[in-house]
């Protein structure tokens, strides 16, 4: 996470943990302390790789990471210290963007596809040429899950009852 005050990160992070808790979810936050300015691919890769040097069992299912381009950091941090994934570890990345090399379209990732986000911003265009725009209009994209294979389908997936 980036400690320089990025509004964002913040509220994507106090989200998930609020729908988290919502839903009878335990979560815990791994801060890769990364300031702004330093390399966020490199911060995760080596927290990663001292995170597992200390915690040999992973407490944790899922491994939600607030980037996609973090999140091929990590896949790559777990890949060297033999975590299998998603046999072992569910890992979501946020952004949908596309990812070059081997992650592409593999990458399970939380975001807001760009055909939707054109085609909202095209409609704007084409009501505001109409002189029919509202002042007080809010457009709201609701986000949608890519679901990649790094993480375990849901067939596979013990359910618990409450």
């Amino acid at each position: 996470m980036d400690r320089t005050a990025q509004p964002d990160l913040r509220d994507l992070v106090d989200g998930f943990r609020t729908y988290a808790r919502f839903n009878g979810l335990e979560t815990e936050l791994l801060d890769c302390a990364t300031e702004y300015g330093e390399n966020a691919l490199d911060n995760t890769r080596a927290f990663l790789h001292r995170y597992l040097a200390e915690v040999p069992v992973l407490p944790f299912s899922a491994l939600f990471v607030v980037s996609d381009e973090t999140a091929v950091a990590a896949l790559d941090a777990l890949e060297t210290e033999g975590i299998r994934v998603p046999q072992e570890l569910s890992v979501i990345g946020q952004g949908m963007i596309d990812i070059p090399g081997r992650y592409r379209g593999r990458l399970t990732s939380v975001g807001h596809p760009l055909e939707t986000i054109v085609s909202r911003a095209l409609e704007i265009i084409d009501t505001l040429q109409k002189g029919d725009f509202q002042k007080e209009t809010q457009i709201k994209i609701d986000p949608v899950v890519f679901e990649g294979a790094t993480v375990k389908p849901f067939s596979e997936i013990p359910v618990v009852q409450h």
